[in-house]
This record gives C-alpha cells, sequence and structure tokens, in this order.
C-alpha cells in the first residue's frame, strides 16, 4: 500500500520508521521530490539514520561471504529459563549433580566470575538449560551437599623459598637505615642550631661592644 503512495521502498522503509504524515511533509517541503535521499534533510533525525541501518543489515546478510564474514557455531542452548536461587551454590555443583556442562553454564551466567552464586545474601537468578531446570528442582538438595566443603574452602597453597630474602627483611633493613639517617639528621640539626646560637651572641657581643665605644668618644 505505502509503495503504491510513494513509489520508492526507501520511502516506504522512512513511512514505517515515522509515519506517512512526516514523509508527505519531507515531500512538501523538499517541493515535490520523492526521493529519499533529497528528502533526506527534510525528514526526522532518527529516520535518516534507521533507513541507512536497514539497507546495511539487509546487505550484510546477503553479501557476508564476499567479506569473509562467518556465522558462528553456539555452543548454548536453543532454549534456557531460569531460576532463583536462595542458597550460596557453586557452579561445579550444578554441573555434577544435575549432569550438564560446567562450560555452557559459565556462559549463561557470566556474573558469576568466581563459580559461585551467593543467595545466602539475596536470591539469584540463574539461567539453566530448560531441560535442567525441571532436574536441578528435584535434586536440589543433592546440589546443595555435593563436595560443598571442598569447594568452597578451596585455597590456593604457594611454596616458600626460605632462601630468598622475605619482605619483612627487608622492610627491616630499610626501618634501620631510615631510623639511622633520622638520627643523624636530628643530630646535625642540634649542632647547626648550636653554632648557629654562638654566631648570634658574638654578634650580639660585638654590637654592644662598639656602641659602648661609640659612647667613650662622645
Amino acid at each position: 500500500m505505502s509503495y503504491r503512495i510513494f513509489g520508492d521502498w526507501n520511502l516506504v522503509i522512512a513511512a514505517y520508521n515515522c509515519g506517512p504524515e512526516n514523509i508527505n511533509k519531507a515531500i512538501h517541503r523538499a517541493g515535490g521530490e520523492k526521493d529519499y535521499w533529497k528528502l533526506y534533510p527534510y525528514l526526522p533525525a532518527e529516520t535518516r539514520g534507521y533507513v541507512p541501518a536497514f539497507i546495511a543489515a539487509n546487505y550484510i546478510m546477503n553479501y557476508y561471504c564476499e567479506h569473509n564474514i562467518c556465522p558462528m557455531n553456539s555452543g548454548l542452548p536453543a532454549k534456557s529459563d531460569t531460576i532463583m536461587i536462595s542458597k550460596d551454590i557453586h557452579l561445579e555443583q550444578i554441573a555434577a549433580v544435575v549432569g550438564t556442562d560446567l562450560d555452557m553454564l559459565r556462559s549463561l551466567n557470566p556474573e558469576f566470575r568466581r563459580d559461585i552464586i551467593p543467595g545466602n545474601t539475596k536470591p539469584y537468578a540463574v539461567r539453566m538449560p530448560i531441560a535442567d531446570i525441571m532436574k536441578y528442582i528435584d535434586l536440589e538438595d543433592s546440589v546443595y551437599n555435593y563436595r560443598r566443603v571442598e569447594l568452597f574452602t578451596k585455597r590456593a597453597i604457594v611454596d616458600v623459598n626460605d632462601d630468598l630474602p622475605t619482605y619483612s627483611k627487608k622492610r627491616s633493613r630499610l626501618g634501620r637505615k631510615s631510623s639511622r639517617y633520622a638520627r643523624n639528621r636530628s643530630a646535625r640539626y642540634k649542632r647547626g642550631r648550636s653554632t648557629a646560637h654562638k654566631r648570634s651572641k658574638a654578634t650580639s657581643r660585638k654590637k654592644s661592644s662598639s656602641k659602648k665605644k661609640s659612647r667613650r668618644r662622645r
């Protein structure tokens, strides 16, 4: 219907975005022109971007092979849903007991960077394949108890090399150096202050003696 009115598919797409009335107004302002690119300055800002974006999307859908753009094969399930979890649960617990893929769970729930769902703090929505949600509901207690102590008390073990100087030793050496520097600086400050005081006294004595001599001459 719109094509019969405007006779241009670009104007049909523009009318879908902003309405036929705005297209007619733009045609009137352009002196009767019905070419989209000549109407471009008279169209709403959103429509000016909508039609080129539509053309670009249509082009890439049909000619993606010519630009070496290949579709990706996704391993994510076609259908998934969320379930609210109100306990601290590890993704490994869900994957092992429910029998689903751990990497797929991580891809569906990227917000849990350490694989831990902190449900004791507040309820969290966890996304799973629809087929696994009912399994989780039936096996929730088993999921919660599976390797719980091991998964929630993991700690990295680091070997200590006693041959290398530790941070505390370095710090103690630096501490001794800094304290020695502070003492020397304090001693220099006191000597300098004492010398300045002596010079001040000597200067005041010279001034007083010169004043006495001047009085005697008078």
